[in-house]
C-alpha cells in the first residue's frame, strides 16, 4: 500500500489534493492511504514516523512553520520520500532543491489535477525501483535480501565491495568479494551512480553535490574527480526529477 501525506493549512486544498490522489490510485487499481495534516507543526510532531510516507504533498506557504522548514524535518527522518511542493507562487519552487523536492504543483483548484497526476505517475515509477530487492551471498553472514532504497553507497576496497546500508535508522555494512563493475551492472544506472572508481552512490541518498564532493543524507562525504561534475549533476536531476 502506498502511503501519502497531504500537509496544507487550507482545508479546501487538502480536500482537493486528497480527492485527486485517491482518484488516481483507483484508476491504477492500487491501494493507497491518504493522511491529512493542517500544519507543518502537526506533521513534524510525528518525528521518525514521518518516514512511513512514500509520497508527501507539502504547501510551501503555511502559517507558522512553512513548507521548507517542515520539509527539512521530514528529510531528517526520511530521505527517500517523494516530495511534491504545492505553491501559489512558482518563484518559490526553486527553494525545493534545498530539501530534495521532486516536483512542484501550482496551487490552482481547477488546473492542478494534471500536474498532480504527472507527479504521482513519476512517484510510483520511482517507488517501484526503490522497493526492489536484491540478494547477495555476503561474506561471513551468507545470503541476504536487501532493499535497494536501504543502500547509501557501495565502496570497493581491498578486493571487496562493501555495501553501506541504513535500514530503519540503523547503519549496517555487508561485504562481498566481487568487483564494483559487476555490482554496477546489477543495478539501473539511474539508481546507483558511479562517481569514482571506488564508489557507487544511491542517488536518493544524495544531499548535496559540490565540485569534487558528494554529501549524503547521513553526512558521509565522498570525493570524486572534478571532470565528472557535469555528468553527475545531470544524472542526479534525471533521477530526482527536475522542476
Amino acid at each position: 500500500m502506498i502511503k501519502i501525506a497531504v500537509c496544507d493549512d487550507e482545508k479546501i486544498f487538502v480536500d482537493r489534493i486528497s480527492e485527486i490522489v485517491k482518484k488516481f490510485f483507483v484508476a491504477q487499481n492500487m491501494d493507497c492511504q491518504v493522511d491529512a495534516f493542517d500544519s507543518g507543526k502537526v506533521f513534524v510532531q510525528l518525528e521518525e514516523k514521518m518516514g512511513k510516507y512514500d509520497i508527501v504533498f507539502m504547501d510551501m506557504q503555511m502559517d507558522g512553520m512553512d513548507g521548507l522548514q517542515t520539509a527539512k524535518c521530514l528529510r531528517r527522518y526520511c530521505g527517500e520520500a517523494f516530495l511534491v511542493f504545492v505553491t501559489a507562487f512558482a518563484k518559490y519552487a526553486m527553494d525545493g532543491y534545498k530539501v530534495q523536492a521532486n516536483r512542484y504543483v501550482i496551487k490552482d483548484y481547477e488546473k492542478m489535477e494534471a500536474d498532480i497526476c504527472e507527479a504521482l505517475t513519476n512517484a510510483v515509477q520511482r517507488i517501484n525501483v526503490d522497493f526492489k530487492k536484491v540478494t547477495y551471498n555476503f561474506s561471513k553472514i551468507g545470503e541476504r535480501e536487501i532493499y535497494v532504497k536501504d543502500i547509501t553507497y557501495v565502496e570497493y576496497m581491498n578486493h571487496r565491495s562493501i555495501f553501506h546500508l541504513i535500514s530503519k535508522g540503523e547503519k549496517k555494512e555487508y561485504y562481498i568479494y566481487k568487483k564494483l563493475d559487476d555490482i554496477e551492472r546489477d543495478f539501473s544506472s539511474e539508481t546507483l551512480m558511479r562517481i569514482h572508481q571506488s564508489y557507487l552512490v544511491n542517488v536518493s541518498q544524495i544531499y548535496e553535490i559540490h565540485k569534487e564532493e558528494v554529501i549524503l543524507l547521513d553526512g558521509t562525504r565522498l570525493h570524486y574527480p572534478k571532470y565528472r561534475h557535469k555528468e553527475l549533476w545531470q544524472r542526479y536531476l534525471r533521477r530526482k526529477g527536475e522542476f
